[in-house]
Parts: C-alpha cells; sequence; structure tokens
C-alpha cells in the first residue's frame, strides 16, 4: 500500500465541516480513512448518518444485515483510490458522506461540482480536478443510492448508468424509476407467481442469476441474454422502505 494514500489533505476536511457541522467531532470513527478496513464503529456511525431520513413510526421491528453493504462500500472505496487517491477529494467517511448529501440537497450536478471546487485547498489543472470532482461524485452515488452514474476510472464497466443531465439527482432517480412499461399489464391478473424464485429461474430456464450491486441492473439480461441480474441489498431496501426521506423509491 502506498502510504501518500493515506494521507488527508486537512484543508479538504476543514472546510468541508462547514456542509455538515453534525459529523465534525475530532474523534469521531468517520475520521477513519477509507483505504482502511471500516471498522464496526464506523459501520454503525455511517448507517446512522448516510441516509438522514427520519425513521417512519411503525410498531413492526426491522432487522437490518450490513456485511453485504460493507463488502461493496470498502471494494468501491478501494476501486475510487486508485492512482494514489488522484480521482477523488475525499479520504475519510465523513467527507464522503458529505458528497453524498450533496446529491440529495444540491439543485443540480453543476451546484454539486462548485461546492466540491471550494472545498479543494491545492492548486490543480483543470483536467486534474475534473477527474476528482467526478470521482468523488460517482463513489458517492454508489455508497448513497447504490446506483452508477458512470465507470470509475480503475474500471471498464458494463453496469448500467442513470442518465443525469440536468436538474437533481433525486428527481433523476426518480425519472427513472417511474418510466411506463414497455408492455401495458392488467392489474387484475396475477402475472407474478410465487414460484418465481431466483432458484427456479435457473433450474426452469437455464439462465443464471448474477447477483448485482447496481440498482439499475436489477431484472436486466445481460451476455446475450444468458444471465439474469437481480439485487441483492435486502437491507438497502428495507433502510428505504423504513425512512421517511429517501431517495429510492421503493413500490
Amino acid at each position: 500500500m502506498n502510504n501518500s494514500v493515506a494521507y488527508i489533505d486537512v484543508g479538504i476536511e476543514r472546510r468541508a465541516n462547514a456542509l455538515d457541522p453534525q459529523m465534525t467531532t475530532l474523534h469521531s470513527p468517520l475520521n477513519e480513512v477509507l483505504q482502511d478496513p471500516v471498522t464496526p464503529l464506523a459501520e454503525v456511525e455511517i448507517v446512522q448518518r448516510l441516509w438522514r431520513g427520519r425513521t417512519g413510526q411503525s410498531p413492526k421491528i426491522v432487522h437490518f444485515a450490513w456485511d453485504a453493504y460493507f463488502g461493496y462500500y470498502t471494494r468501491e472505496c478501494n476501486a475510487a483510490l486508485t492512482d494514489e487517491g488522484a480521482h477523488l477529494c475525499s479520504r475519510t467517511h465523513r467527507s464522503l458522506l458529505q458528497v453524498a448529501h450533496l446529491l440529495e440537497d444540491a439543485a443540480d450536478e453543476g451546484e454539486i461540482r462548485e461546492r466540491l471546487r471550494q472545498t479543494l485547498t491545492t492548486q490543480r489543472t483543470s483536467a486534474d480536478e475534473k477527474k476528482m470532482l467526478d470521482g468523488s461524485l460517482k463513489l458517492a452515488s454508489r455508497i448513497f443510492a447504490m446506483i452508477s452514474i458512470g465507470p470509475l476510472s480503475s474500471e471498464i464497466s458494463a453496469k448500467h448508468s442513470l442518465p443525469w443531465t440536468q436538474g437533481t439527482f433525486t428527481d433523476a432517480v426518480h425519472e427513472y424509476f417511474n418510466q411506463p412499461p414497455d408492455i401495458e399489464l392488467d392489474p387484475k391478473e396475477d402475472v407474478v407467481s410465487t414460484d418465481l424464485v431466483c432458484h427456479n429461474i435457473e433450474r426452469m430456464s437455464g439462465i443464471e442469476v448474477l447477483w448485482t450491486d447496481n440498482l439499475l441492473d436489477h431484472l436486466r439480461l445481460v451476455e446475450g441474454d444468458k444471465k439474469f441480474c437481480v439485487f441483492h441489498h435486502a437491507s438497502f431496501l428495507r433502510k428505504m422502505m423504513a425512512i421517511e426521506r429517501y431517495v429510492v423509491v421503493i413500490m
């Protein structure tokens, strides 16, 4: 591991504090660096603070298991930190969560980029600055909404990406998931059998089920229609259902 990756741009961290004063505690687990293993305390803080919607009043107790999500979180952070972190503004969990919150709060992508640009303390070329802003937005969208808005610099990705050209990130997500179906179905007909589970799909059709971390790839046929993508992060989906303010609408 190159030790230079571990250095925190103190200027970025200090200026980023103004974006979310509630996450500024000096010894908070959120100040742990991204390339280190996520500690249990950091996991708790991330889950509590990443999605800020208030939990709805419900007598039902929902149990979440986050091992799969934090395996994904670690892989995505490691992929984004290639080239000694040259493609990423964030170095800690806290600064990454602050970028994620901008996805929810800002009016459009241009505003997010400008607010992130104001946190940079080192002069860079326009090309290098664009790489950092691109990488930060792409990583934040993945850990916040489990949605790709484009490949990271280190990957050649076949993931489907969200078309986000104007307006808020939230609006782009809602527009994507609210497109009318290609085939009109009679709501009175029970077209989905309870037997339609992954094991039976593989057994009866010969199509391989491929687990995906990208919500946009859910139910997509890939590789010549030989593989069927299924989004498998149930705890993330339950979390979206449990909070009142969410980006991903779960019907």
